[in-house]
């Protein structure tokens, strides 16, 4: 039993230093990122204008969308895992998280798609020759979404956990 909470433990501190890291290095990108260099490479565009403007809305686009996506699961996990410090495992909190869960791994992928289209957007808004409006499915989405999948199978499952432990716990 200790092993799970030291565990849980350790993995939830991972995912809280994750929860503050990702914000943080998502603004030095787009403090620091250059044209012709990070962004090119991230983006795959060229011929782009890097004003401060257009750094602030690409800043705020991947904190709003990926990131706050992102975010939202970290937290999630970081409460599933808290509970199990706790030793709160089959919990119907813990069957609703994962259920969130999945339904964050669904957002994701759309999540993705919305922001591939709005950066690229604000990445050309500058040129007068052509503006590019990027959408892509790739197999990382469709991996995400089994995942999605595997993840709310795997909530219906808990609820299964939680009646069991709920039908033990009453039996005399």
């Amino acid at each position: 039993m200790q092993n799970i909470e030291k565990t849980s433990r350790q993995v939830r501190q991972f995912f809280q230093l994750l929860y503050f890291l990702i914000p943080a290095i998502t603004i030095l990108f787009w403090v620091f990122a250059s044209p012709d260099g990070s962004i090119q490479m991230a983006f795959g565009l060229k011929q782009m204008t890097l004003t401060p403007g257009v750094r602030f809305l690409g800043a705020l686009a991947s904190l709003l969308i990926p990131n706050g996506i992102l975010l939202y699961g970290l937290h999630q996990l970081i409460r599933i895992f808290k509970s199990y410090e706790k030793m709160e495992i089959f919990t119907l909190e813990n069957v609703r998280r994962y259920r969130k869960l999945a339904y964050i791994l669904f957002a994701w992928v759309v999540g993705r798609e919305i922001y591939n289209a709005l950066i690229s957007v604000i990445l050309t808004m500058k040129n007068l020759d052509y503006h590019v409006v990027n959408l892509s499915f790739t197999t990382q989405d469709l991996v995400v979404l089994i995942t999605g999948c595997i993840v709310l199978v795997m909530s219906k499952i808990m609820i299964e956990g939680h009646r069991l432990a709920n039908e033990e716990a009453h039996t005399v």
